[in-house]
């Protein structure tokens, strides 16, 4: 009888460990299928990285220029007085 009991609890031990890990089959499934979401996703993300690209050196440009105007108000300014006085 005790040997019936171990033997089920064998069985049942080796049923649940084999379905705690994954098959080749399995695996190799998911990665095709992560790799063809990749493939398709690759295209609309470089647009998207570009149009970033582009806003980012719209802004630079534009700060650069405020930055610049600011200079050049600022010297006008000295200048004025300088004559001024």
């Amino acid at each position: 009888m005790a040997h019936r009991v171990l033997r089920t609890l064998n069985k049942q031990f080796l049923f649940v460990c084999h379905k705690l890990g994954f098959t080749l089959l399995e695996l190799i499934l998911v990665l095709a299928i992560v790799s063809i979401l990749i493939i398709t996703a690759q295209k609309p993300l470089l647009e998207f990285h570009q149009t970033a690209m582009q806003e980012q050196k719209k802004i630079v440009i534009q700060q650069d220029y405020l930055a610049f105007v600011m200079l050049e108000k600022s010297e006008f300014i000295s200048s004025r007085i300088r004559y001024f006085f």
